[in-house]
């Protein structure tokens, strides 16, 4: 896996509440935390390329975190 993901997979792992006993609601927590971080890592490297792409950056990276659900 790659080292990134697995950062990101540490970093959603360390958000979940401590105190969900449920390994169901854990799991689940844990999941939109780590696709939430995936989503805002794209919608990063979009903007990374804003003045590369003269202005598309930008847009594709809102288009990104809008389709996900995920608003700034």
């Amino acid at each position: 896996m790659n080292e990134r993901i697995k950062e990101l997979a540490d970093r959603a792992k360390q958000s979940v509440p401590q105190g969900i006993l449920d390994v169901d609601k854990w799991i689940e927590t844990y999941n939109e935390k780590f696709a939430r971080l995936i989503v805002s890592e794209c919608a990063d490297v979009a903007y990374k390329f804003d003045e590369l792409t003269l202005g598309q950056g930008y847009t594709v990276a809102k288009h990104i975190k809008k389709h996900f659900g995920i608003e700034e």
